[in-house]
């Protein structure tokens, strides 16, 4: 029988996904690669949803040594990777990798959700236009394409069961991060006997950019790392300590978000809401999930 992992993250990005893969790896029955993102289902990737993702057309074998698969022990193996929900691609790869799998997803305000992505590229040098609004329409499968939760999800309903699909909405999931796990534990099979704190977990906190030249540079450096020609130079600049120099450097261009840079105006929230309205009608009607959690919240820190 051919190893296969167990569960996967699709998304949803920027809905705490980093702090789930670390409640999930606290469990000694459960295995996630120490890269939280592999990457592998996705054709482009999520940078620029342009540029051709190198692992895309990598084997089997190079995906399943990224887990641990042992032969005397049931270890749970799964992996969280947010840009698979907007990956058409993905749908029929991971189905074609494992038809069995247990699909999980963490949905945010889709506002929300699509301002704090914008802000995150504009960290890490990839997004330069200052007017989120106008950002929403120049990179409409960046920022909107992830927010169609339920256009992204209706791929995933068309080619697994239901029983397969597990959906968690972020707001709700982390008023009660405990509850919240033991129902996310029980439906990839794990046992749960682990509290958790949500204040003392690594997460993913917004930061403002000192030098936006700078950061935009290393990030269109980055990006061009990426691409399929470049691989085996990209292989040599990690072995030589030059990628995590540049990692240094950006991070040391980078300060704490404050409260003002993080607050979203209810015209902008309003405006942008309405790109999803149709989309969060969908959700309601035809997965009957209720989003009375989501709306907008004054000085809501992104």
């Amino acid at each position: 029988m051919k190893k296969k992992i167990d569960f996967i993250c699709l998304g949803a990005s920027k809905s705490g996904t980093t702090a789930i893969a670390n409640f999930l790896s606290r469990n000694p029955n459960i295995f996630c690669p120490s890269i939280k993102e592999v990457n592998y289902f996705n054709e482009f990737i999520p940078q620029d949803y342009s540029t051709s993702n190198v692992n895309f057309i990598k084997s089997e074998e190079w995906y399943n040594s990224h887990f641990k698969f042992n032969e005397t022990k049931k270890i749970i193996n799964g992996e969280l990777t947010p840009c698979y929900l907007n990956s058409i691609k993905a749908v029929k790869k991971i189905k074609q990798y494992n038809p069995d799998i247990k699909l999980f997803v963490i949905l945010r305000d889709p506002v929300y959700r699509a301002y704090s992505q914008y802000l995150y590229a504009i960290q890490n040098g990839v997004e330069s236009n200052t007017n989120f609004l106008q950002a929403l329409q120049d990179k409409p499968k960046k920022y909107m394409g992830e927010s169609m939760y339920y256009e992204n999800l209706s791929r995933y309903y068309g080619e697994f069961k239901k029983s397969q699909i597990k959906i968690f909405l972020y707001e709700d999931f982390f008023k009660d991060v405990n509850k919240s796990m033991e129902d996310l534990f029980k439906f990839i099979g794990a046992e749960h006997k682990t509290s958790f704190d949500l204040e003392s977990e690594f997460v993913n906190k917004g930061k403002s950019v000192r030098f936006p030249a700078l950061n935009r540079s290393i990030g269109r450096f980055n990006i061009l790392l990426k691409h399929q020609k470049f691989e085996k130079l990209r292989d040599l600049l990690k072995q030589i300590g030059f990628l995590s120099l540049i990692k240094v450097i950006k991070s040391s261009n980078l300060t704490i978000r404050s409260e003002v840079v993080n607050e979203l105006e209810r015209d902008v929230y309003e405006q942008a809401n309405l790109i999803f309205e149709k989309d969060i009608n969908s959700l309601k009607n035809k997965l009957n999930l209720n989003v009375n959690s989501w709306g907008f919240k004054e000085n809501k820190s992104v």
